[in-house]
C-alpha cells in the first residue's frame, strides 16, 4: 500500500515520474548541481544564476567534495 494511503490521502506525494537518484562521485554531483542552478536560466527569469536571488550558485563557485 503506497504510504500517502496509509494516511488517508488520495493523492500522490511525489510527482508522477519521480526517482530518486544517489550522487555517485564529484563529478556526477557537479552535473547536478550545474542542472539545478540552470533550472532559473533555462525558465528565462535570469539571463546568469547569479542574477537570482535564491540561487546557491554563488556559495558553491570553490566547493571541492571530499575524498
Amino acid at each position: 500500500m503506497p504510504w500517502g494511503a496509509k494516511i488517508g490521502r488520495k493523492r500522490e506525494i511525489w510527482q508522477r515520474g519521480f526517482t530518486d537518484h544517489r550522487i555517485r562521485d564529484e563529478g556526477d554531483f557537479l552535473a547536478h548541481r550545474e542542472y539545478i542552478h540552470q533550472n532559473p536560466v533555462a525558465r528565462r527569469l535570469v539571463a546568469n544564476t547569479s542574477e537570482f536571488p535564491y540561487c546557491s550558485a554563488y556559495q558553491f563557485s570553490s566547493w571541492i567534495a571530499d575524498p
